[in-house]
Formats: structure tokens, sequence, C-alpha cells
């Protein structure tokens, strides 16, 4: 199994790679949209774990829509928003019936965060060990 980790602070994703790595999961991260996108197109993910505010304007629905947008991935992995933001926020700006694959979580909940990752994990039928 493999999780891309995406936020601007380089502390915060060396955190979470830190923190979700073991033996049958791959982690990788990105500090851009554009490190995040050029993972992308270099190898599949079955998890996206991304703040909201990204680099240079950018943010996680830039990234959503490049996913969606782009017919060289293969579909798109469940996508897990973990940012400073509130909920609300985050759903005006992402909603949830248009983009049935994102949920939510508030930083700094690591232990939410680690139960929405095993939630994405089942819902998505993902076999853990499995790249």
């Amino acid at each position: 199994m493999r999780i891309l980790f995406i936020d601007d602070e380089a502390e915060i994703v060396m955190s979470l790679l830190n923190h979700f790595e073991a033996d049958d999961v791959s982690t990788l991260g990105a500090t851009t949209l554009e490190d995040a996108v050029h993972q992308l197109n270099t190898g599949k993910f079955n998890l996206i774990v991304t703040d909201f505010n990204l680099d240079a304007g950018n943010n996680a629905l830039n990234l959503i829509n490049f996913i969606s947008n782009n017919p060289m991935l293969t579909g798109m992995p469940p996508i897990i928003v973990y940012s400073g933001q509130n909920e609300s926020y985050l759903e005006e700006r992402i909603p949830r019936n248009e983009h049935p694959g994102v949920s939510f979580i508030c930083k700094p909940d690591l232990e939410g965060l680690t139960l929405k990752i095993n939630h994405a994990i089942k819902d998505a039928g993902i076999i853990r060990g499995a790249s």
C-alpha cells in the first residue's frame, strides 16, 4: 500500500511519514503541488493525505482537479484533506457531493487521521501490503 502525504510545511510531512511508515505501508511526501503532481505521474498511490492550503496559492482542490482531469492516472484514490481549517470551511470549497472520495479532518488530530486512513483503506477494499 502506498500513501502520498502533501503539506507545504516539510516538518509536518516528515512527521506524517515517520508516523505512518510501516512494513506494509510505503509513504512518500511532497511539499508543493508541483512535487505532488510529479509523484502522481511517476507512481500509483492507494491514498492521498493533503493539507488544504499548499504552495503559491495552490490548494487541495487544484490537486483534486488535476487527478480528476488527468487520463494518465488510473482512477481517483481516496483523498483525506488534513487541515487547520474547520470542516465547514473545507466543505464549502470541496463539496462532498461533487467529490465523494474526499474526506476531511482537522489538524492536529493524529489519532483521528489514523482512524480516517484505516477507514479509507477498508472502504476502498485496499489490502495492506499491496502496492
